[in-house]
């Protein structure tokens, strides 16, 4: 299949959590950057990371590796012909 449009996959995503994507996530930079020039007169760009930035990183990482070890969980064969049936 192919994949779908990104302004239909954000339609789908608002109808179904009931608000704007912008009111749902947040956009965070890792890192700014900044024109500037050399003593030599060349111009350059210089990037700065955020302070902490690569703990907070680590942070996010250990959590999403949690939740999915917790939502990959094989529930016990006595209970997968509830968890499987279809209506």
């Amino acid at each position: 299949m192919p994949p779908i449009a990104g302004e239909e996959a954000r339609a789908v995503i608002e109808k179904q959590l009931g608000k704007p994507i912008a009111q749902l996530f947040a956009s965070a930079a890792i890192s700014q950057v900044y024109r500037a020039k050399l003593h030599s007169g060349e111009d350059v760009v210089i990037k700065v990371q955020r302070l902490g930035i690569k703990e907070t990183i680590e942070s996010d990482q250990q959590a999403m590796h949690y939740a999915a070890s917790v939502l990959s969980f094989d529930p016990p064969k006595t209970c997968s012909k509830t968890l499987l049936k279809w209506s």
